[in-house]
């Protein structure tokens, strides 16, 4: 897993062909904030300026960080193993929600954009080829995620379309192994599945044949192997709580008001604004779940202590049985 408690960044920028090539060079570690500091320095001394440059100048500034699967996220909590391993991590990611990052419980999560029939085998092929192209490496991880990640063009899911459970295709790789097992959630613009066995590693082709077999989205795809780890968003979007004022534009939701940054080094220092609105955030949070219960398939118990525990963390924390609203 990729999870680190320390960040530190350091500031890259070159001209190429005229064009400004600029972004932040991250490193990450678990002793202190100075090793960080040292882990993004020799990250710097070894840029892909064709990455960076592929990323644009108006890009995040993070963007080539994202690409090298680094992603500096505020650790809430963590969960190890009886080994002091790092096996699940709950973060705070670039738009303030709660993520939930495991090293071997796989999530897959799917858009209803992405279930429309018309589609399902783009993103399938897109998925499979992230599952080839992505190199073993650390550090050199397809280039182009980072661009796939904000430049997909997606249709926005109705908040209130129910995708039906596809019974058939969990039924199908349920048989095919023993011991396997799958929880279905529905969410409010798909389907979450929950593989409760066997552990997958993210990085793996194994696991990459099984997200694109379930037609989970390309980009996230990427982002597990990259990243080494699955992600799934434990509280609301905040664009999908009225509470929170925003309001829907041409194609996606943006803030009607100034929306604050929540990236790692803003919850240093994070401010009297960033301050309040996580406040009001996790206030307006209290009256949505993620996701709900839907259906059960094959083995659904925990095979370990620790695989239950992440189980049960991901259920309280999406509001499971709550019947609140999705979001």
């Amino acid at each position: 897993m990729r999870v680190r408690r320390y960040w530190a960044f350091v500031e890259v920028e070159r001209t190429i062909d005229g064009r400004d090539a600029r972004s932040r060079v991250w490193g990450g570690s678990d002793e202190s904030a100075a090793d960080a500091r040292r882990q993004a320095e020799a990250r710097a001394a070894d840029v892909d300026w064709d990455a960076i440059s592929e990323c644009g100048p108006a890009s995040n500034p993070n963007g080539y960080s994202y690409l090298r699967g680094v992603t500096p996220e505020h650790i809430v909590d963590e969960f190890r193993d009886d080994a002091g391993e790092r096996c699940g991590a709950i973060t705070v990611n670039r738009y303030g929600a709660q993520v939930l990052n495991t090293a071997s419980l796989a999530f897959v999560d799917i858009d209803a954009d992405l279930m429309n029939p018309a589609t399902c085998e783009r993103t399938n092929e897109l998925a499979r080829t992230t599952a080839r192209v992505a190199s073993p490496k650390p550090g050199d991880e397809p280039r182009g995620f980072f661009g796939r990640l904000l430049g997909k063009a997606r249709a926005w899911a109705a908040d209130d379309v129910e995708v039906p459970v596809p019974h058939d295709r969990i039924e199908a790789w349920v048989a095919e192994g023993p011991g396997r097992g799958v929880r279905a959630y529905r969410t409010a613009a798909g389907l979450r599945l929950l593989l409760t066995r066997p552990p997958m590693d993210p990085a793996s082709d194994e696991s990459g044949a099984v997200l694109a077999r379930f037609g989970a989205d390309p980009a996230y795809a990427a982002l597990c192997r990259a990243q080494e780890s699955y992600r799934a968003r434990l509280t609301p979007k905040p664009w999908r709580m009225k509470e929170m004022d925003y309001v829907r534009g041409s194609g996606r939701s943006f803030f009607s008001g100034k929306h604050p940054r929540v990236g790692y080094a803003d919850y240093a220092d994070p401010g009297e604004y960033l301050s309040e609105w996580v406040e009001r955030y996790g206030d307006a949070s209290m009256g949505y779940a993620v996701c709900e219960l839907a259906a059960e398939f094959g083995d659904t118990t925990a095979p370990d202590e620790l695989t239950g525990r992440l189980i049960a963390v991901h259920d309280e924390c999406t509001g499971v049985g709550s019947g609140l609203p999705l979001a």
